[in-house]
């Protein structure tokens, strides 16, 4: 999980040349073709996840996640990248090309009821947290969720976004200076039943 972070905070640190590579490179692999907008979302097809006009805003885009039963909204401008992390685990990257602007998912099987201080000691460096809060996030608003802020020596201050659903924590991890538009995506998301 750490040195999962560290690529993806060290991805999104790098300039606009690096960036363009990074997309151009995925497009390639995937295939997959694009509306030629830059930016544009990339998810390969066999990977079972679908994209679609978001809800109620032209300037969005759905991403659903089969494996996951997880849906929600996010700007056009992103790329989106799926990184499998063994058998039962994978790293979710929303990205816009060349900026500063992005969210990472992390999701992992979990078997506790709630996130425990093993757990973000863990998963956080050195486990510093500031604020803990419990909110409810969600579409429908409830998902109850812990909200902090963390540090990363390499990035800086960072926003986390940790919850529990169907024996998977998911952890949402964003520059810090993107609070307020996480928390916009994150009120669209919604679990789904297959």
């Amino acid at each position: 999980m750490e040195e999962t972070k560290k690529k993806f905070w060290f991805g999104l640190v790098l300039g606009a040349v690096v960036s363009a590579v990074v997309v151009g490179s995925v497009m390639y692999m995937l295939e997959r073709p694009t509306s030629g907008a830059p930016g544009a979302p990339l998810v390969g097809r066999e990977e079972g996840v679908s994209l679609g006009e978001g809800g109620k805003e032209s300037n969005t885009l759905r991403f659903t996640h089969p494996r996951y039963n997880f849906t929600l909204e996010f700007p056009k401008e992103l790329a989106v990248g799926r990184f499998p992390e063994g058998t039962a685990s994978e790293t979710i990257v929303f990205q816009q090309a060349g900026e500063k602007v992005g969210f990472q998912i992390f999701v992992t099987p979990y078997a506790e009821d709630k996130i425990t201080e093993e757990r973000l000691a863990k998963d956080v460096k050195g486990g510093q947290i500031e604020e803990p809060t419990e909110v409810l996030i969600g579409k429908e608003g409830n998902i109850r969720a812990l909200v902090f802020w963390s540090e990363d020596p390499l990035v800086g201050r960072l926003r986390e976004v940790w919850f529990i659903n169907d024996g998977f924590i998911y952890e949402v991890t964003a520059y810090a200076e993107l609070d307020k538009w996480l928390a916009t995506i994150l009120a669209t998301w919604q679990f789904t039943k297959n």
